[in-house]
């Protein structure tokens, strides 16, 4: 892929799941426009949602996703196929 479609962390200096890390990224992406963070790991998209994004999980690697500990996500799935097929779907 293109780099300028990728965005790291490590650019920042900041490991996630600091708070400032998903700020930053959100407001490089627009403020006031909805936008989406997917991820299989639940820690990951629970700590992006607090922040702003949308929060799309999959359970490709995590089987059981603590909803009662991270919370409810806006989209979840099992395969990285499906979610981007929900995400689209909750965006229109």
């Amino acid at each position: 892929m293109p780099g300028e479609n990728l965005v790291s962390c490590d650019s920042l200096g900041v490991g996630k799941p600091a708070a400032e890390v998903y700020r930053g990224l959100l407001e490089g992406f627009g403020v006031g426009r909805e936008v989406w963070f997917g991820a299989a790991h639940m820690w990951d998209v629970s700590a992006a949602k607090r922040s702003g994004f949308k929060g799309a999980y999959c359970s490709v690697w995590e089987n059981e996703p603590c909803v009662e500990l991270f919370g409810e996500m806006d989209v979840m799935a099992s395969t990285l196929p499906e979610l981007a097929e929900r995400v689209i779907a909750a965006s229109q």
